[in-house]
């Protein structure tokens, strides 16, 4: 039972640092680009913070612009 608690806590510990390092990279990235996909760095930056994980990825991947 015990065990079962702290693996728990261990994997919830591993994705708040995950997203949180995400997230301040992908904010970063937001404020220092001239554009974003869909010209909308205030929503870009809801996605990001609002959506966790998924929405960092989604911008890496989708929502940067080329320079």
């Amino acid at each position: 039972m015990l065990t079962e608690t702290v693996l728990m806590l261990t994997i919830l510990v591993v994705l708040l640092v995950t997203h949180i390092i995400l997230a301040m990279a992908a904010a970063k990235d937001i404020r220092q680009r001239d554009c974003v996909f869909g010209d909308n760095k205030v929503l870009w930056l809801f996605i990001v913070i609002f959506i966790g994980i998924i929405g960092s990825l989604i911008y890496f991947i989708y929502g940067r612009k080329r320079r």
